[in-house]
């Protein structure tokens, strides 16, 4: 009798053929001789079981592409296998079962106790002035989110808060209901001279300057914190970047060659080496921004990093009741829209090649502006909703193809936290703590970049693996729990005990 060996090798194209094929199962079954069918349950079963293990010592483009087809192909014949003979195998087949390993579903349930706000974190509650573009507009933008779960941190704590901005909304009102507290809202055009009275009046021990975005804005606060710091000498100046802008402008030069996006990035390094430099604390968003300022502006002193805030989806739609490809953006930000035209000029079409009924969805504030700029065979621009993390449980996958930028795309956050699988370029992965094959996958080749996307779409072992692993990685990182250790670390000066004096006339 021919040997298992003997018999794979002679049937190898047709067996291949048949694991992809439903209806030509009950063709094959019948054909194959019993020691063959012991031989690919034994290998399927090890593949399916031992995967982890395995691919911790092969390279990670062995997900994609005819190795991870094959995987595939085999895990499924497994299950056909067990259902038609019986023999051996008495579960039913469930993704989650086969392809999760119970301690991470174990870990993922215990997140749950990261997402408590602790309300014992300062021992003197102090007064802080905020100062913003915008009320907190949690809806909008990953920066907004971070800055209202920051102010309801504090809250939480008793801390006395003053907040004011410069721009108004239709929304305005909303925003200030969601905020329950001792806060005061203060609307205020930009004037030097108004903003120098009003902080001199509220005497205030910590002033937070936030969301740097315009460089009108960024210029407009470096003249006002140098003013401060020579007439308020006891005000604890922190300065809170959301994003090193030099390094960002810098980036998009190197990418654009264009002379006024080098102009531009000096034009944000000299009043960002004002900022930090006059700043009591900068505070960045990752470890990476950290160093990034602290190779480039030697002035800058003390920096501390408090996270962006992200909940996550502890319960999600699986793989089977997902579809298509997502990318979010504010489209107010140019590194989105062309994070965009890079993704269709360069990666979706050979995407659709191998996956030709996928769609790309683009979402987000003002993508509806774009709606003619990406128009697409399998493109819609879907435009901004009200419950994204929602939106986004229903994506079988999320790219954040950004060819230039800095610091952290709250994007990409909000994709693990929704359980969505990542393919990303190296920069949208920067200040996440992710690897290439772990948490999602990372490439800055258009061709990988697409493998890597296909491979997703098609392989629920690593799509299920993905979801949880992502999901972990946020709750452990940017949790209420982590956020609030951090803010505590800024605040945990003793300047609250000590006299404030009032600020020196002008």
């Amino acid at each position: 009798m021919t040997g298992p060996k003997q018999v794979l090798q002679r049937s190898w194209s047709r067996i291949n053929l048949a694991l992809a094929g439903h209806n030509r199962l009950h063709q094959l079954i019948p054909n194959l001789q019993h020691s063959t069918l012991q031989y690919m349950r034994t290998v399927a079963w090890a593949l399916a079981r031992y995967r982890d293990e395995i691919f911790n010592y092969i390279k990670v483009h062995t997900h994609y592409g005819p190795i991870g087809d094959l995987i595939h192909n085999l895990k499924v014949f497994r299950f056909r296998l067990q259902k038609r003979s019986g023999a051996g195998y008495s579960e039913k087949y469930d993704p989650h079962d086969d392809v999760i390993p119970s301690y991470l579903n174990a870990a993922l349930k215990r997140t749950k106790d990261l997402y408590k706000i602790n309300n014992h974190l300062i021992d003197s509650a102090p007064t802080i002035l905020f100062v913003s573009t915008y009320l907190p507009r949690f809806d909008k933008t990953a920066a907004d989110f971070r800055l209202f779960n920051i102010l309801n941190i504090l809250l939480a704590n008793k801390c006395k808060i003053e907040y004011i901005y410069h721009a108004n909304t239709q929304c305005d009102a909303s925003y200030e209901k969601a905020l329950k507290g001792d806060i005061n809202f203060t609307h205020l055009p930009l004037n030097q001279q108004d903003y120098n009275k009003i902080i001199a009046e509220k005497t205030p021990e910590y002033l937070w300057i936030t969301n740097i975005w315009g460089i009108n804005y960024i210029t407009f606060m470096a003249q006002l914190s140098e003013s401060l710091k020579k007439r308020c000498p006891s005000l604890k100046l922190i300065i809170d970047t959301m994003d090193f802008h030099f390094k960002e402008f810098l980036r998009k030069y190197e990418w654009t060659k264009n002379q006024d996006d080098l102009t531009r990035a000096n034009e944000f390094l000299r009043n960002e080496e004002i900022l930090y430099e006059a700043a009591d604390t900068v505070i960045v968003i990752s470890d990476k921004e950290k160093r990034d300022i602290q190779s480039t502006i030697m002035g800058a002193r003390e920096i501390e990093i408090v996270p962006i805030f992200l909940e996550i989806f502890h319960s999600t739609r699986p793989y089977s009741k997902r579809r298509n490809i997502c990318f979010v953006g504010h489209f107010g930000n140019k590194h989105n829209v062309d994070a965009v035209k890079y993704f269709l000029e360069n990666i979706f079409q050979l995407i659709l090649a191998r996956n030709p009924r996928v769609e790309f969805h683009v979402l987000g504030y003002l993508s509806e502006k774009y709606r003619k700029v990406f128009q697409s065979p399998n493109v819609k621009v879907i435009g901004s909703l009200k419950n994204l993390q929602e939106a986004l449980t229903h994506y079988k996958l999320f790219v954040c193809p950004m060819p230039y930028g800095a610091g952290m795309k709250g994007k990409i956050g909000d994709a693990a936290a929704a359980g969505v699988p990542i393919v990303t370029t190296s920069i949208g992965a920067e200040g996440f703590p992710v690897r290439d094959g772990e948490e999602c996958f990372i490439s800055d080749s258009p061709i990988e970049f697409a493998e890597k996307c296909n491979q997703c779409l098609a392989d629920p072992v690593v799509w299920h693996n993905f979801s949880i692993k992502s999901r972990l990685m946020i709750a452990e990182n940017f949790s209420p729990d982590v956020v609030a250790g951090k803010l505590a670390k800024v605040l945990s000066s003793d300047s609250s005990s000590l006299p404030r004096l009032p600020c020196l006339p002008r």
